[in-house]
């Protein structure tokens, strides 16, 4: 189903849909919808699926996307580390955040 997903957000001409449509647009049953969120979910939590306004989903642009866990200064400043499979970062790089 993880392929069937990222394949029609991939898809040519793809208008963002909120996740029931696009399990209608899949032709998920309605037993099998349960299953369809769980993945969409796992998706989104691993920054593979972005959701946008109006709750749509869309493919994350992977590129520009890093994962990790965001911490901020009193000062305002912030710092992002990776997640260790972060690609093409040395092992304990932070990246600065700037206030605002």
């Amino acid at each position: 189903m993880e392929d069937q997903i990222l394949a029609a957000l991939s898809a040519r001409g793809y208008a963002p849909l909120k996740s029931k449509q696009l399990a209608k647009k899949l032709r998920v049953t309605d037993d099998d919808y349960p299953s369809f969120r769980r993945v969409v979910k796992r998706l989104i939590g691993e920054g593979r699926i972005d959701v946008g306004g109006g709750n749509v989903l869309r493919k994350a642009d992977v590129a520009n996307t890093v994962i990790g866990t965001y911490r901020r200064t009193n000062t305002g400043l912030g710092f992002v580390r990776p997640r260790p499979s972060a690609v093409g970062l040395p092992p304990g790089t932070d990246i600065r955040i700037r206030p605002g």
